[in-house]
């Protein structure tokens, strides 16, 4: 009986850690999907804005036939957006480029700002204030911060949307209703 317990309990031990690496693994594809269905959502939410937003015609120079979406810092989207480059809006074509600074976002109708800008939003915003450029992130309390829509994320998962604006109608931007109806004011 002495070596069976040995056994039982080494048993019982790889058992028990199978158990729990496969619980890990389990939430860690969980919260993986979870994380691609966000970005997703995003991404969709980052098209219906150039769907329903109006901008000056000053934004667009003569020849202009692409709304230009700018990731500033990187994609913080990790891909979810490459499905609309090329795609049309408002009879334009969508463009998806990186810029990793202030001094590109002339050429952005759209930028969506990564959360290791955060440092840099000042410059970020003074910038985008002389092009009529939508300023897009899911940084914290990003919309107080002088940003135009801040992408929340709230404890059951939900993604809400947040809209300033003040500084979208300083920018000569309109956001359609479609739009102002699903999102909060700050």
């Amino acid at each position: 009986m002495q070596v069976l317990k040995p056994m039982l309990s080494t048993w019982w031990v790889h058992f028990l850690g199978g158990v729990f690496l496969s619980l890990c693994f389990f939430s860690l594809a969980h919260a993986s999907n979870l994380q691609l269905q966000d970005q997703k959502i995003k991404a969709g939410l980052l098209y219906n804005f150039l769907k329903y937003t109006s901008w000056p015609a000053h934004a667009f120079d003569g020849s202009a036939t692409a709304f230009e979406i700018c990731l500033v810092g990187g994609d913080a989207l990790n891909g979810a957006m490459n499905p609309l480059q090329g795609r049309t809006a408002q009879m334009r074509t969508i463009n998806i480029k990186r810029i990793d600074n202030a001094d590109h976002l002339a050429t952005c109708h759209l930028a969506f700002i990564h959360q290791s800008q955060e440092s840099d939003l000042a410059e970020l915003m003074a910038a985008a204030k002389e092009h009529s450029v939508l300023l897009i992130s899911d940084i914290e309390e990003f919309s107080r911060k002088g940003g135009m829509v801040e992408f929340s994320n709230s404890e059951e998962t939900r993604i809400h949307l947040y809209l300033n604006n003040p500084a979208i109608a300083e920018a000569g931007l309109v956001v359609g209703t479609q739009l102002t109806k699903l999102a909060k004011s700050r």
